[in-house]
């Protein structure tokens, strides 16, 4: 489920996969399905930068066994449960600027990489993968007092919860919200047939169920939450739209939308008013009333 950055110029990699893709969907369809089927799934890994190593020295560090591979889980302090969950080609410590202040004010934050990312072994993953991790670190910790999920990993927070994963309250960042913008967004760059598409939501729908596309939507699943949310989004968020964020607010009942400007996809993990924010409803003792989404400006 990559994230697609909005680039002027388009990389001899990508120009290569259109042109590949157009050719075998006339000579091997089922060859075109295959690949594009591999790409979606494919999460490329990149180097950690020494910020994300200092929080990572600070932490216990944990193994959580899972199939198909151990996943790797980052422990800081003591107290009730705030749970971290990384994005696409991500890693738990990308979050990292968030720990400090959640230890100071009395909770054990804890963090993981997913499969295919970070210091956890594989290729690849996908949000039912992750959701069903959520689940276990529930067994292993107990209910989550927070739950802040980061682009994917904020799908994949909002799928965990509606398969019952208990959470007092939730925030959310940079969300991508519907599986079938987020396919055809991706489609769309690669130029795909549509005969390819077409073969790649039946595969998926074999693999997945046929209601994959219901299962995997935040918006869907967020109707029968009543769990108290932070939904934040930039406005100049070039990878996942801000108006994701907004449709999912709309469908999240006792949602509150913060929309910020000029921190982008990831910069917004670590400005300082953001973490303030955050660090301020998970410890409120009443989480704000819900603002209307044309007051969140900020």
């Amino acid at each position: 489920m990559p994230e697609i950055k909005s680039r002027r110029t388009t990389p001899p990699r990508i120009r290569f996969i259109r042109l590949a893709m157009g050719v075998l969907s006339w000579v091997a369809p089922g060859l075109a399905v295959a690949w594009l089927y591999r790409l979606w799934f494919f999460a490329p890994r990149f180097p950690e930068p020494a910020r994300e190593a200092r929080y990572r020295q600070s932490a216990r560090q944990e193994l959580l066994e899972h199939d198909p591979g151990p996943v790797s889980v980052s422990v800081w302090g003591e107290g009730p449960a705030v749970l971290l969950i990384h994005g696409w080609s991500g890693r738990g410590m990308q979050l990292g600027a968030m720990v400090a202040p959640l230890v100071d004010r009395g909770y054990r934050v804890i963090t993981f990489d997913a499969p295919g990312h970070g210091r956890s072994p594989g290729r690849g993953t996908n949000a039912f993968m992750v959701r069903d991790i959520v689940l276990r670190l529930a067994q292993r910790y107990g209910a989550f007092h927070c739950i802040v999920g980061h682009s994917f990993g904020a799908l994949c927070t909002v799928m965990a919860l509606a398969r019952g994963v208990p959470a007092t309250r939730v925030v959310t960042i940079g969300s991508p919200t519907q599986l079938p913008w987020l396919l055809d967004r991706f489609f769309r760059y690669l130029r795909v047939p549509d005969a390819v598409v077409t073969g790649f939501q039946r595969r998926a729908e074999r693999e997945f169920g046929a209601d994959v596309w219901q299962q995997a939507s935040a918006d869907h699943l967020a109707q029968q939450l009543s769990v108290p949310a932070l939904i934040i989004h930039d406005r100049d968020d070039r990878e996942v739209a801000c108006h994701q964020s907004e449709i999912l607010a709309r469908a999240w009942s006792g949602s509150r939308l913060l929309i910020t400007e000029g921190l982008g996809h990831r910069r917004i993990l670590r400005d300082p008013g953001v973490i303030t924010a955050i660090s301020d409803f998970v410890t409120a003792q009443e989480p704000p009333d819900p603002l209307p989404i044309t007051d969140t400006k900020s």
